[in-house]
């Protein structure tokens, strides 16, 4: 499953709950606002963020601010390793 479109169509909140209900695991690729992120989600769950220096939780609050731009789905069977057993709680 491949998903894309633009946040002014569609909040991200929204977007994660597809993903999260439908239990996929992939990367999340957002921009807009001067924000480049990263949102990596395994079997519907977040397990990481990346946004500029930011990562885990606080990345996540800086894109969740993000009103408009383009955001992509990139489904995997798997993520990094590095992004498998973190959690943005634990950031």
């Amino acid at each position: 499953m491949a998903l894309q479109g633009s946040l002014a169509d569609i909040g991200l909140p929204d977007v994660i709950q597809l993903v999260s209900v439908s239990a996929k695991t992939g990367v999340f690729t957002l921009s807009g606002d001067g924000v480049d992120g990263k949102i990596f989600i395994k079997d519907g769950q977040i397990t990481d963020a990346i946004a500029g220096k930011l990562s885990g939780e606080y990345a996540v609050y800086e894109i969740g601010h993000l009103a408009q731009g383009p955001v992509h789905l990139h489904r995997r069977d798997r993520i990094g390793q590095d992004h498998r057993q973190k959690s943005p709680t634990r950031a």
